[in-house]
């Protein structure tokens, strides 16, 4: 390919656009001046073009063919001269990156390596410290001592080692296989204690609402057996006193009746006193000299007599028998006369009183009477509610301390299985801590050993050394 000196390019780049810019300037002068002339007509204009400018538009046309053509080839080497320049850049740019990139490479290589040579030694020291810190980590070591002194292979104790590591191993697996058997009965133990305290909470809370029901219902029996029971009591009270008033009333009806045959009798043997001194007056009979006989008659009739009204009646005639007994015998006839009609009606009188009390008593008997059968309808009809609510109650009652009974026998089973199931949690949880313990001391122990297999394969000297300083 022809390359141009970059001298040359320059010129060259200034010359072409100082050609271009004129070539254009020229050309649209040109065109203005044959287009834009308005002092031609149109067939002027056509000649001129025709005649004159068209040989010359042609050449001109040639012209700038051969120009733009030039400018097609200087573009042509820019191109060119661009290209190259950017392949010379680009490929320096690739060489500095790739020696960049093995510098970087080789910087990093290094500090890995610085870093691994750390990160060995600082593993090497925290190996010997685990290793110096323990007692069976201290074992190892003088083991590891021993042989070197015995100037034995190390393979000899290598296989010891991997010997104790597999006999590690060997004890964990079968304590593992102990474990899962007895951590498998405890989780079968612990399931079937929890079903069951579970299946024991389910019926107290079961027993708790039924006993929840019952208490509300409980608490109206027995208040409507109190009541009932009360009202059986209030009844029969009513009735005693009932029976107390009619046996009173009883007692002062015949106690009337009494006094007022006592009157009636004594009324009549002071008018059958009357009317024989009448008798004795008029049919010329005895006479009696007075009325002595018949006062004293009346003084002992009047002390018999309790009833005040006619005992007062008894006492005024006695009175007026006295004021009269000196009198003529007309004057006491006359009186006598008066006192048989008095006495009779009297007589009239006690006999109404007494038929007014036999109707009277017979009212108070028949109350009496009326009132016993509804209070014993009422006893009766309270009473066989009582015994039914007494039932009733007697049976919510049993129902009531039944399921109070049970729920406190399933509640001392609930915490009875608690308990039980706490103490095989409890073993449960010593035994899983007594493997853990035992595992990470076997753990323990196979790294330890792992420390000093890696300890006697890579860093046997520096080991030796400091075993010897130790």
């Amino acid at each position: 390919m022809y390359i141009i000196s970059n001298d040359s390019y320059i010129f060259i780049f200034y010359l072409y656009v100082f050609l271009r810019f004129f070539f254009q300037f020229m050309v649209y002068k040109q065109h203005k001046q044959v287009i834009n002339d308005s002092v031609w007509n149109k067939s002027q204009r056509d000649y001129q073009v025709q005649q004159i400018y068209l040989p010359f538009i042609l050449n001109k046309i040639n012209y700038l063919q051969f120009i733009r053509e030039l400018f097609l080839f200087l573009d042509l080497q820019v191109l060119q001269i661009r290209s190259y320049i950017l392949s010379i850049i680009d490929m320096i740019l690739r060489k500095s990156i790739l020696i960049i990139s093995i510098i970087l490479m080789l910087i990093f290589i290094l500090f890995q390596l610085t870093l691994c040579s750390k990160e060995a030694n600082d593993k090497y020291t925290e190996s010997f410290k685990q290793l110096s810190e323990t007692k069976f980590g201290r074992t190892l070591l003088e083991t590891i001592q021993i042989h070197i002194a015995s100037n034995e292979p190390i393979s000899n104790l290598i296989e010891m080692f991997e010997s104790l590591e597999n006999k590690i191993i060997t004890v964990q697996e079968k304590s593992d296989a102990s474990f899962q058997r007895t951590k498998s009965k405890c989780d079968k133990d612990l399931s079937q204690l929890t079903e069951q305290i579970d299946s024991y909470i389910l019926k107290s809370k079961q027993l708790k609402s039924d006993l929840e029901l019952l208490n509300p219902q409980l608490k109206v029996f027995t208040a409507t057996v109190e009541r009932k029971e009360k009202e059986l009591v209030e009844y029969k009270n009513e009735l005693d006193k009932a029976q107390i008033k009619r046996k009173q009333e009883n007692e002062q009806y015949k106690q009337i009746l009494d006094d007022l045959e006592q009157a009636l009798f004594g009324v009549n043997s002071v008018k059958t006193e009357f009317n024989g001194f009448v008798l004795s007056i008029t049919k010329g009979q005895q006479k009696f000299q007075s009325f002595a006989e018949i006062r004293k008659i009346m003084k002992t009739v009047r002390h018999d007599i309790k009833l005040e009204g006619y005992k007062y009646l008894i006492s005024i005639i006695s009175l007026l028998t006295q004021q009269v007994q000196d009198e003529e015998i007309q004057v006491q006839l006359e009186l006598s006369k008066q006192a048989i009609g008095i006495l009779k009606q009297a007589e009239v009188y006690i006999q109404q009183e007494r038929i007014r009390e036999d109707l009277a008593e017979q009212n108070r008997e028949q109350l009496f009477q009326d009132f016993s059968k509804m209070i014993e309808n009422y006893l009766i009809s309270t009473n066989q509610e009582f015994v039914e609510t007494s039932g009733l109650l007697e049976s919510i009652s049993n129902n009531f301390k039944g399921n109070t009974q049970d729920k406190k026998e399933i509640d001392i089973r609930i915490k009875q299985k608690q308990d039980e199931l706490q103490d095989i949690q409890n073993e449960c949880n010593v035994i899983e801590t007594e493997y853990n313990t035992q595992t990470a001391g076997r753990e323990d122990q196979r790294n330890l050993i792992e420390q000093a297999l890696i300890l006697t394969s890579t860093s046997l000297g520096q080991l030796k050394k400091d075993l010897l300083s130790n």
